[in-house]
């Protein structure tokens, strides 16, 4: 690449030149930092930063040179430096000294220096001296997804009733008290607890000693509202990252008790997470404490005196490029950068121009990116102006090692060394490269020389991991043991000492680390988990008992301790104990059908609607199918049950009987499957029996396999389970029965929908069809081909059941173009919508910011329309690309069945389904200012979807309606179509065209694509022996055209091929000459000529000759219309026109004898035309032109339609009569 041969030829002179620039005297110290930092330098940074910033007495560059320097705590090495740095500003500093704030900005970067050093006691102390408020009651979570949600009012904002309960977002829940870290962090996610589309109350009550004026600085997440003592003082409607002290509030309190209560939503960087420092107004540590702790009357309402920005936001613009770049900066680095303004990128773009900021300005911009393209993107345009950024290269490096692109993360690991042989990042990533790449090798020599430079730690991290991911715990455990004595203060080091400790056998030492890890994370659920489980371990289940209960004060809704305390329990011989923590697990994660089924090992509970299955003998079955011993099989049951969780999860119990009564069909009986989607399906329970003269032999459970390629599973996966059968014969008897447990429904927002059709080739002797659900869960029946006196509703148990069974429902029999099964079987689909208006707004949730057109799109277009372009121009040009440039592959069970990706993700990664390059396509022509949107369909080959039923689940494919000449519909997924050429299976069918905002049916019929022609004219000059020489052009449009242009473009030759067979086998010996593509382009018809030389093409005899003068018939008779009668109707593939051109140039000595008459048969639905004529000069010309105008037809229109069969095949056998008569056509 130009770039990669660039930054190497460049590389050194650059580093020249900028060290030069950087190191000269009075050089801006501010640039030397950012040079050094750009380059890898991190201690020769830190340095720079640390010596300025002591005399500095700027309030905004003190405060951003704090979280510069906490921006390079990745480092250990950094550590002792940067506490002695933070000594000297709180010591020597004045503004630091006389600036509470800022102060406090030092003291929670020291905070964390000193839990890194292990001097726990002393951050304590340092929180203490900040005043945090260190304990907080918590309920929750309830449900929020978006502002109205968060502003319903909720009990907790009504009452405090501490032992109350409400119910949450899937449970019920109460308040419970709650610690911060040892960095004064209420981190909800560290207590393992839900926090997405969630909100928490957090209350404390505080007692101060004396009236006047506290400040209240805090940092959080998501949406917030505060009160104190019932009056809001604070509320924020902005989701964003979080970082201590983003927001300070100054309020007048009386001296007394006051309630303080929180509410809390969550953002998508930093789900739910708060702090607070209480001080009085000098900054020093206010004098608070909870009742009890000393006596206080109830205090007045409180005085909202003022909402205190931070100095560096104090500004209202940014009046210069440095300006920007800072204020972007502080956003950025305090969390303060919101989802929904995006207030750090604005600003960075604003000094991304500048010459001193703009590559700085670009990185950071990137980072605050959350796609993975624009983050690329941004990232090349830091190196565009500042090809030797090493930060920005080992950016673009991660992404391309993360995706896979080893070759590329190379040549940007090689232009990171070229910048900076010492930049530890450039190390680091070459040895993960070489891991993946599978060199162990040679990584480890990378990961060796890291140990040797400025940064071991890197290389200690690498080894440690590498030998963990080989199991080979002892080198990794004295790596970790290394890497610990530089940072005290880390779970995923303490998890994996732990882990190495417990491999080896070193179990008291594996329990010593994690006690010891406890006391520095002493509200992190999972490390408390895992001490519990070890004590299982090495102690006996009831052992553990005491950590369990330990970890449960920390999350008290963790289903996986409440589930592990009430097994102990059981094992302990407490049932009712052990009942009731798994009682309390399952209310907590209510799908999770391990904890249901330990429950029933202790409770047995018959299970709604388990009453309504099938519990009598196989030889009932087999004796109400007697009658019907003639039929190849007989499914004897066909039983099916849903019971459905309040979220939409669900568990599938399907149970079918089989009687094989023909040898004919035992090969399709041979295995039986079960397709599923690994992300979110179980299959459990499987059992296949083969009864054999009454004797049941059972199956083993089988194998799984996956049925998507391998590109597809990198988003989406589909898997089948195969059961083989042993030893079926004529007269077995399989009963096959297994279940699904879908944890399905929070991927679906809740909704259901499902069919299940029975049915097809084979007689049903029973069909049984029961869906239990919750009583206040939306489902709806809706039955197609089965009779409304079939279903049954029940109501028991605060459970609504839907029942439905029917007997003997009849085969249909196979017959050629038959509809598709699902036309034909009967179904019953349940939906949680009721119309299509609510499937609408549903699936809006699932199409939400996905029509994104990426930078590289944005660009992209820019280079195939130009300005001029009319609408149906951009529509082509932009068909055409994501046609060729988007490969197809199918994601086709589960949400990726339904929800396509980002477009400009799908489009980044060059392939997608029918849905994600809809979605492609829809994104560009939105761009190009067309509108566009995704339309969803059933191909005409899979049968007519039914719209008076609201199912998405009917549809099994998706494309794109353009809002240009009337409406045009492109099919992405159809390679070398042109636009103008939609695919047979897409048209004259309705599709659901669906955006954010509305829906509608739309069919894709009409006259703005090419008609289905095919036309072959052929000049046909014929020898006194026979012989004769062919002529012959071919044109094909529509959706005879594509494969035509796809051999002519991949594989002329096998096309060649193709046509040499075809010839020969109707005409041995018959050779063919070169093949002239005449046009093959996606916007004109297909043509291509050719010459065929037959050795024997016409009969002779001694009176003269005959031959066919439609020579190459249809076979329309044999394809369509063998059949004397059908019960079904008959399905043709496509409408289509054929037409047939031939001249035949007599020989010398032959004239014409007799020539078939001409005829024709007329028909709305279809027809056909054939005529005869002498042209003179020794020259007839035979023509046809046959034409389908209807895809469907019935079984009562199929005698007229085989009549018309029978007259094709009656016109194209007959035959011309040449007589020799010595005064023939015209010499050749």
């Amino acid at each position: 690449m130009n770039y990669f041969r660039a930054c190497k030829a460049t590389a050194a002179l650059i580093i020249l030149l900028v060290m030069a620039e950087s190191g000269r005297a009075g050089a801006p110290p501010e640039d030397t930092y950012l040079f050094q930092k750009s380059r890898g330098n991190y201690i020769q940074a830190f340095d720079a930063l640390a010596a300025w910033t002591v005399s500095l007495d700027d309030y905004a560059t003190i405060e951003i040179n704090i979280l510069r320097a906490s921006e390079l705590t990745g480092y250990p090495e950094l550590y002792p430096a940067m506490l002695e740095w933070c000594d000297r500003l709180l010591g020597e500093n004045a503004r630091v000294a006389s600036a509470p704030r800022l102060a406090a900005r030092v003291q929670t970067l020291r905070n964390f220096l000193l839990l890194k050093a292990g001097r726990r006691d002393a951050a304590i102390a340092a929180l203490d001296g900040m005043g945090c408020v260190r304990e907080f009651d918590i309920i929750g979570p309830f449900k929020n997804e978006g502002v109205s949600e968060f502003e319903s009012v909720l009990p907790p904002e009504k009452e405090l009733i501490r032992d109350a309960e409400y119910q949450g977002k899937l449970f019920r829940v109460k308040w419970f008290r709650a610690a911060t870290s040892l960095a004064g962090i209420l981190d909800l996610s560290e207590r393992s607890m839900e926090t997405g589309n969630c909100l928490y109350y957090l209350s404390r009550t505080i007692t101060v000693a004396r009236k006047g004026a506290y400040r209240l600085c805090f940092g959080k997440s998501g949406y917030a509202d505060m009160w104190i003592d019932g009056t809001r003082v604070f509320n924020n409607r902005k989701r964003h990252g979080f970082n201590p002290d983003q927001y300070c509030l100054e309020v007048g309190l009386d001296a007394g008790t006051h309630r303080l209560l929180v509410k809390l939503g969550d953002s998508h960087r930093a789900g739910v997470s708060f702090s607070l420092r209480i001080t009085d107004e000098k900054g020093a540590p206010a004098d608070v404490s909870e009742p009890g702790e000393k006596g206080a009357g109830k205090a007045g309402l409180p005085e909202i005196r003022s909402v205190l920005m931070p100095s560096t936001l104090s500004d209202s613009q940014a009046t210069d490029a440095r300006a920007a770049f800072l204020k972007g900066y502080y956003y950025y680095f305090t969390g303060l950068h919101s989802e929904e303004e995006r207030e750090a990128i604005a600003l960075f773009e604003s000094a991304a121009e500048d010459s001193r900021w703009g590559a700085a300005a670009r990185y950071y911009q990137a980072l605050c990116e959350d796609e993975l393209d624009r983050r690329d993107s941004t990232a090349l345009k830091v190196l565009s102006l500042d090809p030797g950024f090493v930060e920005a290269l080992g950016l673009r490096a991660g992404f391309m090692l993360d995706g896979g692109f080893t070759t590329e993360a190379f040549r940007l690991i090689d232009a990171i060394r070229s910048v900076n042989p010492a930049a530890a990042s450039g190390v680091w990533m070459r040895a993960n490269a070489l891991t993946a790449k599978g060199f162990d090798t040679e990584a480890l020599r990378e990961a060796r020389l890291l140990l040797a430079t400025a940064y071991p730690s890197s290389g200690r991290a690498f080894l440690g991991e590498f030998h963990f991911a080989r199991q080979d715990y002892g080198r990794a455990l004295e790596q970790y043991a290394a890497l610990y004595q530089m940072d005290r203060h880390s779970k995923n080091l303490i998890m994996r000492l732990a882990a190495c400790h417990k491999e080896l056998g070193n179990f008291d030492a594996a329990q010593r680390v994690l006690e010891s890890g406890i006391s520095s994370f002493p509200a992190d659920a999972t490390m408390r988990y895992t001490l519990a489980e070890l004590v299982r371990h090495t102690g006996g289940v009831t052992e553990s008992i005491p950590y369990l209960a330990s970890a449960r004060l920390v999350s008290p809704f963790d289903s996986r301790v409440l589930f592990d305390l009430g097994v102990a329990y059981h094992r302990g011989g407490k049932s009712a104990l052990a009942l009731y923590f798994l009682e309390e697990a399952l209310s907590c994660d209510p799908s999770n059908y391990y904890i249901k089924q330990y429950i029933e090992t202790l409770k047995p509970a018959a299970r709604e609607g388990s009453n309504l299955l099938y519990a009598g003998e196989v030889q009932e079955l087999e004796r109400l199918a007697a009658p019907y011993a003639d039929e190849p099989a007989v499914m004897l049951l066909d039983e099916t049950m849903y019971r459905v969780l309040a979220d939409g999860s669900y568990e599938r119990s399907v149970r079918k009987i089989y009687k094989l009564q023909h040898e004919s069909i035992l090969d399709d009986f041979r295995q039986q499957y079960i397709v599923f989607d690994p992300a979110v399906d179980r299959i459990t329970d499987v059992r296949c029996t083969v009864i054999n003269d009454g004797a049941g032999t059972d199956a083993a459970e089988g194998y799984t396999h996956s049925l998507s390629e391998p590109e597809s599973r990198l988003y989406y996966d589909v898997s089948a389970r195969t059961v083989n059968l042993p030893s079926i014969r004529k007269g077995s008897v399989i009963d096959f029965r297994y279940r699904v447990k879908s944890e399905a429904g929070p991927v679906y927002h809740g909704a259901f929908s499902e069919r299940v059709a029975t049915g097809g080739e084979y007689r049903v002797m029973r069909l049984n069809i029961v869906v239990s659900f919750p009583a206040e869960k939306t489902i709806y029946c809706r039955l197609r081909g089965i009779p409304a006196s079939a279903l049954r509703e029940i109501r028991a148990d605060g459970r609504r059941v839907y029942r439905i069974t029917s007997e003997n429902t009849a085969p249909y029999r196979a017959e050629s173009y038959m509809p598709p099964a699902f036309d034909l079987q009967p179904a019953a689909f349940f939906l949680s919508h009721r119309d299509w208006a609510e499937v609408q707004q549903w699936y809006a949730s699932l199409l939400r910011n996905r029509a994104v057109a990426g930078d590289e799109m944005k660009k992209k277009l820019k280079e195939i329309v130009l300005p001029a372009d009319g609408p149906e121009e951009k529509v082509r040009k932009i068909y055409e690309h994501v046609s060729a440039e988007v490969r197809y592959v199918g994601f086709e069970l589960g949400i990726g069945g339904l929800q396509p990706r980002r477009a400009d993700l799908a489009y980044a990664t060059r392939m997608g389904d029918c849905k994600d390059m809809a979605l492609v396509l829809a994104a560009f022509l939105q761009e190009a200012g067309i509108s566009a949107k995704i339309a969803l369909l059933r191909t005409r080959d899979k049968g007519e979807a039914d719209f008076s039923i609201p199912s998405l689940g009917q549809f099994n494919h998706a494309i794109c309606y353009a809002d240009v000449a009337g409406g045009i519909f492109l099919d992405a997924t159809a390679k070398m179509c042109g636009y103008r050429e939609l695919p047979a299976s897409d048209r004259d069918v309705n599709t659901l065209v669906v955006d954010a905002h509305g829906y509608a049916i739309v069919n894709t019929g009409g006259p703005a694509y090419a008609k289905n022609f095919d036309a072959a004219r052929t000049e046909i000059e014929l020898g006194e022996d026979g012989s004769a020489r062919l002529s012959r052009e071919i044109v094909k449009m529509g959706d005879f055209a594509p494969s035509a242009r796809y051999d002519f473009a991949f594989d002329p030759q096998s096309r060649k091929q193709d046509i040499a067979g075809y010839w020969n086998g109707m005409f041995p010996g018959a050779q063919i000459g070169p093949v002239e593509v005449k046009s093959a382009t996606l916007d004109a018809p297909v043509r291509y000529a050719y010459e065929v030389r037959i050795p024997a093409f016409a009969q002779i005899s001694s009176q003269g000759a005959w031959l066919k003068a439609f020579f190459i018939p249809t076979d329309f008779y044999r394809e369509y219309a063998l059949m004397r009668t059908r019960e079904l109707p008959l399905i043709l593939p496509r409408t289509w026109e054929t037409s047939t051109e031939i001249r035949f140039r007599l020989p010398r000595g032959y004239s014409p004898g007799s020539v078939p008459r001409s005829e024709k048969w007329t028909h709305p639905k279809y027809g056909a035309e054939f005529s005869y004529t002498d042209l003179g000069g020794g020259v007839i010309e035979a023509r046809s032109l046959v034409r389908v105008t209807e895809y469907r037809l019935s079984r009562d229109d199929y005698p007229k339609f085989r009549e018309f069969a029978l007259f094709i095949a009656r016109k194209e056998a007959e035959r011309i009569m040449l007589r020799r008569d010595g005064s023939g056509g015209d010499e050749k």
